[in-house]
């Protein structure tokens, strides 16, 4: 179900892709590579509906509960911009910074993305690395 619910995602379907993942997560026995993805799934759904509560608690699930190379640095980063949008810039730092620590290739391939910027450069001052000014576009 987690596939099908990441097919459905991707080809636009978010209400079948909500059914999928609910329906993996119900299952009895899940493996841990199924439940991240179903983890991440409805995060991000969730986060594209603007339901940033519900996504940042699934993608903090998927932080904790699963060790998925493929979908818990994907969530992590539902997480911090979640946080982001919910005005909490210490917890988007603190998401950053174990997302770099613990996926840094991951987290260095999305590192110039705009939305998370703040994070990142929160976790910087918080380490006390220099961060360089914002230039205007």
């Amino acid at each position: 179900h987690s596939l099908l619910g990441e097919v459905y995602m991707l080809s636009g379907d978010p209400d079948r892709a909500d059914l999928e993942f609910k329906k993996s997560l119900e299952a009895k026995d899940i493996d841990r590579s199924y439940a991240a993805r179903s983890r991440w799934g409805l995060c991000e759904l969730y986060f594209q509906e603007k339901r940033y509560d519900m996504a940042r608690k699934l993608a903090m699930r998927a932080m904790v509960l699963d060790d998925d190379p493929a979908y818990t640095p994907k969530a992590m980063r539902i997480a911090a911009l979640c946080h982001l949008q919910q005005n909490d810039l210490e917890m988007a730092a603190k998401t950053w910074r174990e997302l770099n620590d613990r996926f840094p290739l991951y987290a260095q391939s999305i590192a110039g993305e705009a939305a998370l910027q703040p994070a990142i450069e929160a976790e910087k001052r918080a380490k006390g690395t220099p961060v360089p000014p914002i230039k205007p576009e």
